[in-house]
């Protein structure tokens, strides 16, 4: 038999406090037993009860809202998000309150982007426990709590940005294959979909430090037909992201 790999527990225990730490901020609303409105609440939340209402009717329309925003018909989702408005619908239709829906969606929301920035900062070579003391003021300052406090989709492009910066990463260390275009696809295919303002700062990110790391004409050729094969694949997986969504209105 072969032998189980060790594990190593000084690696897991800074992933470890980082989810502690996300649980610990999304019980600070369990323990008022109320939901939170904020500035985007009312928005947002007429988005998923009306993907909520389509999943659990059998009716689905990702243009016209026909159960939100006083059945008003309005098209909302088609410009926000639709993928991303079904996946939050159906996670209400899963755990049936709003307050169910804010705790689970706040925890997940640090989460991801604690353990994002975690990830990035430990990547410059940053000591463990200086690395977790910075995911924690991340956590806690700026954008990032604006999801739980205010509904705000920032909250959301900012648990994102990390991942950005770990591809922005890969170009500074990786010489053999500095653009990882699978994953810069898939990450531009998701903050296409959620946010597009992170979508723009991720554009950003790799363009910078390509222009920085690669200035050597030889490998110009090599690195821009790799972007080439990203962005093929990103028009193909998000053919209906929002911008495509705001043709198809226009054409309709």
């Amino acid at each position: 038999m072969k032998k189980l790999k060790k594990i190593n527990y000084a690696a897991c225990w800074p992933y470890l406090a980082v989810v502690l730490f996300a649980a610990y901020l999304a019980y600070r609303q369990m323990r008022t037993g109320n939901i939170i409105i904020g500035s985007d609440t009312i928005f947002h939340f007429n988005r998923f009860y009306e993907t909520e209402e389509q999943i659990r009717n059998g009716n689905l329309s990702w243009f016209m809202t026909l159960y939100g925003f006083n059945q008003s018909g309005r098209v909302i989702n088609a410009f926000y998000g639709p993928a991303f408005a079904y996946l939050n619908g159906l996670l209400l239709l899963a755990v049936r309150t709003w307050y169910r829906y804010q705790i689970i969606t706040s925890f997940l929301v640090f989460a991801v982007g604690g353990v994002g920035m975690y990830r990035a900062v430990h990547r410059f070579k940053v000591r463990g426990s200086v690395a977790v003391l910075v995911t924690i003021i991340y956590m806690t300052i700026g954008w990032l709590p604006r999801w739980q406090s205010g509904s705000n989709f920032t909250g959301i492009g900012a648990a994102l940005m990390p991942y950005g910066i770990l591809v922005a990463c890969d170009m500074f260390y990786d010489k053999e294959k500095p653009i990882h275009w699978i994953k810069l696809t898939i990450l531009m295919t998701v903050a296409l979909e959620v946010h597009l303002l992170t979508a723009l700062m991720y554009n950003g990110l790799p363009s910078a430090s390509l222009a920085l790391c690669h200035h050597q004409a030889r490998k110009q050729a090599g690195d821009f037909a790799e972007h080439l094969e990203g962005g093929a694949l990103n028009h193909l997986l998000d053919g209906q992201h929002p911008l495509a969504s705001v043709l198809d209105v226009q054409d309709q």
